[in-house]
């Protein structure tokens, strides 16, 4: 009898790839990694690119939102480069370097990507749907008024159950071909 394989010389690399593929075919539709190039500020002593910090933060979140602080070990089961990483770049990862990649000029950023995925997918817009949510707030805060350009505007408003409390009113445009987030505010 022929040996075809000798097990004493073969080992085992097990990598999980799950649905990165597929993630990975909307992301390049969509252009994710060039608008992030474009909107997302690069920091001259990084050694990995903001946009592969936020295109591996996206990969997560779509297919098991892990908290950004196990990003690394998310990372670790998985090939580099579905990850869109070189041989060795996963090393440079961390939570605070998502963090920092985060820093972009969001509106304009949202407002493109929007555009892309409406044209991309043809997303009807005929027919939008609007939903308002309120978060009624109580105490003191430092930046009520809204002084703080990151911090919500807290402010009173016509609260359903109680009106003489601060709230914060989330406003969320759909469209109907799909449930497709269009806006948010």
């Amino acid at each position: 009898m022929v040996k075809l394989v000798d097990i004493d010389d073969t080992s085992l690399l097990q990598r999980r790839i799950g649905a990165l593929p597929i993630v990975n075919q909307f992301l390049l539709r969509l252009g994710l990694e060039v608008l992030f190039d474009e909107y997302v500020p690069v920091d001259p002593r990084a050694t990995l690119a903001p946009s592969a910090s936020l295109l591996i933060l996206v990969r997560n979140l779509v297919i098991e939102r892990t908290p950004a602080y196990k990003i690394t070990e998310w990372v670790a089961g998985r090939p580099e480069a579905l990850l869109g990483l070189s041989l060795g770049e996963s090393n440079t990862l961390n939570d605070d370097r998502i963090g920092r990649a985060l820093e972009a000029d969001r509106a304009s950023m949202l407002t493109k990507l929007m555009c892309s995925v409406i044209k991309t997918f043809q997303v009807s817009l005929d027919e939008l749907h609007n939903d308002a949510t309120t978060l009624s707030m109580q105490g003191d805060y430092s930046s009520a008024t809204g002084d703080s350009s990151p911090a919500p505007r807290v402010r009173f408003g016509h609260a359903k159950e109680r009106p003489d409390l601060a709230q914060l009113i989330y406003l969320l445009t759909v469209s109907a071909d799909g449930n497709v987030p269009i806006t948010y505010r």
